[in-house]
C-alpha cells in the first residue's frame, strides 16, 4: 500500500519544475515588495517635505507676530 503512494509522489516530484533564482530581466535581490517600499519610501519624503514647510510657515508667523 505505501508502494504505490511512494510512486505517485515520485512521479508528481520529477514532473513539477523548479523555480529559478532571477528570472531574466529582473536583478538579483529584487522581490516582488520592492515597489511596495519605493512607494513607502517616497511618502516618507513627501511627509517630511510637508513637515519641513509648516515648521517654515510656523517660523514665518511667529517673527511676524513678534514686535
Amino acid at each position: 500500500m505505501k508502494a504505490p503512494l511512494v510512486l505517485i509522489v515520485l512521479a508528481l516530484a520529477a514532473c513539477t519544475e523548479r523555480p529559478a533564482d532571477t528570472t531574466e530581466g529582473e536583478a538579483p535581490g529584487s522581490g516582488v515588495f520592492d515597489p511596495l517600499t519605493g512607494t513607502l519610501e517616497r511618502a516618507a519624503d513627501v511627509e517630511r517635505q510637508v513637515l519641513d514647510s509648516a515648521e517654515q510657515r510656523r517660523r514665518q508667523l511667529e517673527q511676524l507676530e513678534s514686535p
